[in-house]
């Protein structure tokens, strides 16, 4: 049997709605799937969206009547290409979980593979998924394309 350890490294910048983890395992002797994503809830069972970039999802909440708001979560995945992301359901449904929104990596090896999680709240700072989705669009524009500043020659 594989004797295999998790690493986890996060990081997180002040003002930002995302969280950069990086996660590798050491100790693998064969390839495996790697899933990263979201719980979807029963009360809000159709408001995730799959992109090849992210997976997204407005949470009602642990109690949507009283709190009268969304948590809008996510992960993106700016390296898409070894992700596809898709709906996993739990069958049958429990505890109000319906499933899981999630990014998976086919053939992860155990090499260093980084991904970003992320909430916002629809009281604070994002209004809508819309506004979310916009929000998320934009963060995957900053990683891909970073502001680079050279001073001097």
């Amino acid at each position: 049997r594989d004797s295999i350890a998790e690493h986890r490294l996060i990081s997180l910048d002040k003002g930002q709605n995302f969280n950069r983890i990086t996660v590798w395992y050491t100790g693998m002797q064969s390839t495996a799937r790697l899933a990263t994503g979201v719980v979807i809830h029963s009360e809000a069972k159709d408001s995730y969206v799959l992109n090849a970039d992210y997976v997204a999802y407005a949470d009602p909440t642990d109690n949507p009547r009283v709190n009268n708001s969304q948590l809008f979560v996510a992960t993106l995945y700016p390296q898409s290409n070894s992700v596809s992301t898709s709906f996993l359901p739990m069958m049958p449904p429990a505890n109000g979980c319906e499933g899981h929104a999630v990014g998976i990596a086919a053939d992860y090896k155990g090499e260093h593979f980084t991904y970003y999680a992320g909430s916002a709240w629809s009281k604070y700072d994002v209004r809508t998924m819309a506004e979310w989705i916009q929000r998320i669009e934009w963060t995957l524009r900053q990683i891909r394309q970073p502001l680079e500043v050279s001073i001097g020659n």
